[in-house]
């Protein structure tokens, strides 16, 4: 394990006692529409994985329409949390975006939430993503573009830094950088919109 990781993994457990009333104080509608944008792509026979599932939300909320999604995170205590919710499905799993231990192939769908902009390596974890999807499978992601933001969003999300301590690899991506991560990563963009204004928030559906 590397020390990056080892930061990661530190971070996000102890994030992990405060993630849901983090997310329900600061951004509850924005989550509300990110599972309800996922849910579209999601069908009866869809094999999904959630990247970066947290305490397992999204994962949840999909599983109403498939029986065969599975939630990852890097951090361990997040998962325990996701897998006390569960009665089976999802399935809930630890593991690494940049390093996926799933087949070449194994899922129809691959959705992640706020995941691009706190990994160590965009990049690879773009095309581990890509790796594991069917031929024809899609990709959809959510993502914070906080290089888009205006001062008085920035100076708030700061203030949650303060309160929160600030993950390790943020970044302040554009929207036109998340873009570009997606044609990098040799996927077809679909769709590419804001889907949420404070603060600017990219919704990004690209097939393999």
């Amino acid at each position: 394990m590397t020390d990056e990781m080892a930061r990661e993994k530190v971070y996000w457990n102890k994030m992990s006692s405060q993630y849901d009333q983090f997310v329900e104080t600061e951004y509850q509608g924005l989550y509300k529409r990110a599972r309800k944008l996922f849910s579209q792509y999601v069908k009866r026979n869809h094999k999904v994985l959630d990247v970066a599932t947290g305490t397992g939300k999204i994962a949840l909320t999909l599983s109403k329409k498939s029986k065969d999604i599975t939630g990852l995170d890097i951090s361990s205590k997040m998962i325990r949390i996701a897998s006390s919710r569960s009665k089976g499905n999802p399935r809930f799993v630890v593991g690494d975006a940049h390093e996926l231990d799933f087949k070449r192939g194994a899922f129809d769908l691959v959705t992640c939430c706020n995941g691009l902009h706190v990994f160590r390596d965009p990049a690879q974890a773009m095309a581990e993503m890509r790796r594991v999807l069917t031929a024809g499978g899609k990709l959809v992601t959510v993502t914070f573009a906080f290089g888009d933001a205006v001062l008085g969003q920035k100076m708030h999300n700061w203030g949650l830094f303060m309160k929160y301590g600030m993950p390790p690899n943020w970044e302040s991506y554009t929207g036109p950088e998340i873009r570009s991560m997606h044609y990098k990563a040799g996927l077809k963009i679909l769709k590419a919109i804001y889907c949420w204004n404070d603060p600017p928030t990219v919704l990004i559906v690209a097939r393999k």
